[in-house]
């Protein structure tokens, strides 16, 4: 089920979990790779209002609400002299683009040492949608496709800055959930 009003309301609790199981909130600088805010509500269903951050940059290839960095975040890279950041989150983007590992690889390279890395995605049997919830992606043009916990859980072990990883697969709703920390 799509929750166009609201962000996908599985991954909004998965990320919940994952704060209170590894005790995780505050954060000085956090970046969301993605995160243009195209279907949260004054709800509060947004994972930032799980997160009390000092400074959030919000990268996204398009201009729109709250978006302090328009880029690709398939190649972006934290331009020299910029400090890394203790928290970096992606949600909900990984099956918009075909090369998903860009993203990862732009989390990663964003984190500081000991820095946290928060993912959800969409993965098998999650029907295709586009970012904005419309259920026909190819009608809108972009690009869809699930991405698997195995698949993520290959492109971490073969990435050895990252040393540790909590990697789950929500089969009935299909999502991937990855809490992860950078190398000290």
């Amino acid at each position: 089920m799509l929750y166009p009003e609201v962000m996908h309301k599985e991954a909004f609790e998965a990320i919940k979990d994952f704060t209170q199981e590894y005790q995780t909130r505050s954060f000085n600088r956090a970046l969301d790779v993605g995160g243009q805010d195209v279907n949260s509500t004054s709800q509060g269903i947004h994972p930032h209002t799980l997160f009390d951050v000092e400074h959030w940059d919000i990268l996204d290839i398009y201009p729109g609400k709250s978006v302090t960095i328009v880029a690709d975040g398939t190649t972006w890279r934290r331009p020299e002299g910029w400090e890394p950041y203790d928290l970096v989150l992606s949600t909900e983007t990984l099956e918009h683009v075909a090369n998903w590992q860009g993203i990862l690889e732009t989390c990663i390279e964003a984190l500081a040492p000991g820095g946290v890395l928060v993912a959800t995605w969409a993965a098998p049997p999650r029907p295709p949608h586009s970012a904005e919830g419309h259920p026909d992606p190819f009608v809108l043009g972009e690009h869809y496709a699930n991405v698997s916990t195995e698949q993520v859980d290959d492109f971490l072990r073969d990435n050895m800055e990252m040393k540790a990883w909590d990697l789950r697969w929500d089969q009935i709703h299909g999502d991937g959930y990855l809490y992860s920390v950078k190398e000290d």
